[in-house]
């Protein structure tokens, strides 16, 4: 699905199937158990996309939105982790403000009030929304650009192919050339004693 002109996932936090996603929401060390009570056994827990983006905006939020903004573009790491710590109370108007950006780097309209009410009355939502949104489409450009190597190294090796297919050609035709001069250089054979 595309990263343009939508936020990817909405401010709710409904649990979706496993049996759709082919994926586990939640995790203990014993067994994996999804809303669909299905369980499956396994030595490792494993953690959603959903799940690892919301502990580490829940745990570090100076780090983790941050790292989105970064991601994204819209302003250097350092500069948003120096904002959280120098002038925390102006966050909620960064993040509206960024949000805007994010809106148009995605191509979605402007909405400057939804997202001021957005980061004013509920900042970790919209940005878990944010998080989401943005590492869904760098996950997403990671795929295409390593797709589109794997597309040019094929590429690559069909030109290269192709290249030793006609050297491979051009020196039969030298060497046929070759033998009919070394033929034609011959003197003929007298056949009449």
């Amino acid at each position: 699905k595309s990263h343009r002109h939508m936020w990817r996932t909405g401010l709710s936090f409904r649990p979706r199937c496993c049996l759709r996603l082919k994926r586990v929401e939640y995790s203990c060390c014993c067994c994996l158990r999804c809303c669909c009570r299905r369980s499956r056994s396994c030595t490792y827990p494993t953690l959603t996309v959903r799940t690892q983006v919301f502990c580490s905006l829940c745990c570090c939020p100076c780090f983790r939105i941050p790292e989105t903004w970064y991601v994204a573009g819209a302003m250097p790491y350092y500069a948003g982790v120096a904002l959280f710590y120098a002038m925390p109370f102006c966050i909620p108007c960064a993040g509206a403000y960024l949000r805007g950006s994010l809106r148009v780097a995605f191509g979605m309209p402007l909405r400057p009030v939804q997202d001021m009410l957005a980061w004013v009355c509920c900042c970790f939502g919209a940005a878990f929304q944010e998080a989401l949104h943005v590492d869904g489409a760098a996950a997403t450009y990671a795929e295409e650009t390593r797709m589109a190597e794997i597309g040019d190294a094929r590429v690559q090796e069909i030109l290269a192919s192709e290249r030793e297919e006609r050297r491979r050609k051009r020196k039969e035709r030298l060497a046929q050339q070759r033998s009919d001069l070394a033929l034609e250089d011959l003197p003929p054979a007298s056949g009449s004693q």
